[in-house]
């Protein structure tokens, strides 16, 4: 089986040489790792291209425009899936730095035509690997023993990592006319899509390091989650718009409020604290943004 790594990149200088050598140093003769730029300030190209002139299987793009982080993967992943041959394709943040063994995990899985692989991760404070925290989908909201296991209620809650995610050539041919302004982000649709039409399995180890600093994009710690409080209206309007695209672009029927309480309540991933949270999410988005 083949493989390749995307890495989008978006002002990255301070932490993309740590995450480029963690991949290189697992990439074989016939893999390739791209790094798209997404109209970075700072030396994030030029760290780039200076690996793209040593390395004849790593290649460079440069975006003129930069999105953010769902419609940049997004794009960039139809890009290389219409020009490039291979059968895997790992997902890369700027930020991370992977496990020595993540590719050697992953590939045991290639051969059994699973759409979407992910694993848990380990969180770290910056540049401080001995300040590691636990993994990052503790076992208070999501059911780790049943994460393959997914059902309608990925429509309401993420139960992945986007860093950890590493899809099939195929699943990618269904990513086509998506409205970016209506995805929240882009792990989160990519999961949905295996959902739908392919087979998902979930690695119960940990296989990358999660950066923590101040310029995450989506990040766990402390301070983060105090500021989604803040966020929380902004939030649940934007759930509904993302949970009504879903319905629309997967041609699913929309439930009403009721049904999809009990879609959660019989959710098989999901804890019961993972079920009340949802439960509150939905009840006090359809309060706030009812039609």
């Amino acid at each position: 089986m083949s493989f390749c790594c995307l890495i989008c990149v978006h002002n990255g200088e301070d932490y993309l040489l740590d995450q480029i050598e963690s991949i290189l140093r697992q990439l074989d003769d016939d893999s390739f790792l791209f790094i798209h730029d997404w109209n970075s300030s700072d030396s994030s190209e030029r760290i780039a291209s200076s690996y793209c002139s040593l390395n004849s299987n790593v290649s460079f793009k440069k975006w003129n425009t930069a999105p953010g982080p769902c419609e940049s993967f997004l794009k960039s992943l139809s890009y290389i899936r219409d020009n490039y041959s291979f059968d895997y394709i790992f997902l890369s943040d700027q930020d991370d730095i992977w496990f020595p063994n993540r590719v050697s995990v992953y590939k045991k899985l290639m051969n059994k035509d699973y759409s979407l692989i992910c694993s848990n991760a380990i969180s770290f404070n910056n540049n401080h690997l001995s300040g590691i925290h636990t993994c990052v989908n503790p076992s208070l909201f999501f059911n780790l023993k049943h994460r393959s296991k997914l059902d309608y209620s990925i429509y309401f809650s993420n139960p992945i990592i986007g860093m950890t995610l590493c899809l099939s050539k195929e699943i990618l041919f269904y990513i086509k006319d998506i409205n970016y302004k209506k995805i929240i982000m882009h792990d989160w649709f990519l999961c949905c899509l295996s959902f739908h039409y392919g087979k998902i399995f979930y690695i119960d180890q940990p296989t990358v390091y999660y950066r923590q600093h101040i310029d995450n994009y989506l990040g766990v710690t402390g301070n983060n989650l105090f500021k989604k409080f803040f966020l929380l209206p902004k939030y649940c309007k934007n759930l509904l718009v993302q949970e009504e695209y879903f319905y629309e672009y997967f041609n699913v029927r929309p439930p009403c409020l009721l049904k999809k309480i009990s879609i959660v309540l019989q959710s098989s991933f999901l804890t019961k604290y993972g079920m009340l949270t949802l439960i509150f999410l939905l009840i006090i988005s359809r309060l706030i943004y009812f039609k």
